[in-house]
Order: C-alpha cells, then structure tokens, then sequence
C-alpha cells in the first residue's frame, strides 16, 4: 500500500498549492482541532508553490508579449515589403 501511495503522489508537485491545503486540513482531522500550528506547514508549502507558479507565469508572460510584439513587427514589415512588389508589378 505504502509503494502505491508513493506512484501516486509521484506528480502531485504540479498541484503544490492544492496538496499543501490538503495537508493542512489533513493535519487538522490527525489532530482533531485548529489552529495555526496545526496547518502552519501545510499552508507554507501551498504558499511556496503559489509563489513558485507565480514567478513562471510572470517569466512566461513577458516572453510571451516580447514575442507577440517582435511577430508584429516582422509581419508589419513583409506587408509592407508585399505592397512594394505589388505597386512595382502593376506599375
């Protein structure tokens, strides 16, 4: 049972927030009260992967408009190149 556990709490990471709630309320019904001690490392670990997930979507927003921006560019420019070819051709 032990080893099954294990395969599947393999991935879990990627809901890091999700696990460390789960923890705490885990935590909570082990104990069978509340408080801050009680749910303290669980709510840290989901905070740690909150501000983790953070600082990647953060990271990949400014590639993404860095690109977006560098492709409108470049489109603008074959348009514009585009426009030359058809005005020498016709004229």
């Amino acid at each position: 049972m032990f080893e099954e556990t294990q395969k599947l709490k393999k991935h879990l990471w990627i809901l890091g927030t999700v696990v460390g709630i789960i923890k705490s309320f885990e935590s909570m019904a082990i104990a069978g009260t509340g408080g801050f001690a009680v749910v303290a490392a669980g709510i840290s670990e989901a905070l740690v992967a909150t501000a983790l997930g953070l600082a990647v979507a953060i990271i990949a927003v400014i590639f993404y408009n860095y690109f977006q921006t560098r492709i409108a560019t470049l489109n603008g420019l074959f348009r514009i190149e585009v426009a030359k070819i058809l005005q020498h051709i016709s004229g």
